[in-house]
């Protein structure tokens, strides 16, 4: 099936626009009011090609909730992804259709982030990161979390389905913990050691639970 000619237009459109997201007064914040704009267009279109309830909808309004360039660089590697999937007839709302490989885009700008030295970001992208993984998770084992957001729900609904263990559960609490503080700039509360540590750890715990 043929992507119509309209929405790939508009798609290419919103994904040139946040490749080229302006920054704004730091250079990993985002301009605010391009950012805002940018994702209210694209969320605006994905309802109405995919669906408020599709699990790409769902991803892309986690991922460019804040207000750091890596929201516009994640959103626009999810939009990249939807053209193609639609491009090649995937038009039928389905719950599988977050790839696995957009998993990986987000680490590796994740670990660039931390090797230029912005903690706060890497952060906060890992935390989206862990976020989308334990929801696709919870797809590949059937387990209900579309009314959940956030890590710690989904990291609880996991648990008490026998997905993993308690230990693991508190550490990717610790996770979650240090998530939260990079994004409300809580920047005594933990160091570039320990996102360091929070990214490789959930990157090694994700591709063992989705290999």
């Amino acid at each position: 099936m043929e992507l119509p000619a309209a929405v790939a237009a508009r798609l290419d459109e919103l994904i040139e626009l946040g490749a080229r997201m302006p920054t704004g007064s730091e250079s990993y914040y985002a301009d605010h009011t391009s950012l805002l704009s940018w994702r209210g267009a694209s969320i605006a279109l994905l309802h109405r090609i995919l669906g408020p309830n599709d699990a790409y909808t769902k991803q892309f309004e986690e991922v460019t909730g804040g207000y750091y360039m890596s929201a516009a660089t994640t959103g626009t590697v999810l939009l990249r992804h939807i053209r193609q999937d639609l491009q090649a007839g995937y038009l039928s709302r389905v719950s599988d259709l977050i790839a696995a490989d957009v998993i990986g885009d987000v680490w590796a700008q994740t670990s660039e982030l931390l090797d230029a030295g912005y903690t706060e970001a890497a952060a906060t992208l890992a935390g989206a990161a862990l976020e989308l993984g334990l929801r696709r998770v919870a797809d590949k084992h059937g387990i209900a979390v579309d009314h959940l957001r956030g890590i710690g729900p989904l990291n609880e609904a996991l648990a008490k389905a026998g997905e993993y263990s308690g230990l693991r559960q508190r550490q990717i609490d610790v996770w979650r913990q240090i998530r939260n503080a990079a994004a409300h700039g809580d920047h005594a509360a933990y160091d570039a050691a320990q996102v360091r540590a929070m990214v490789d750890g959930a990157q090694v715990f994700l591709g063992e639970m989705l290999g």
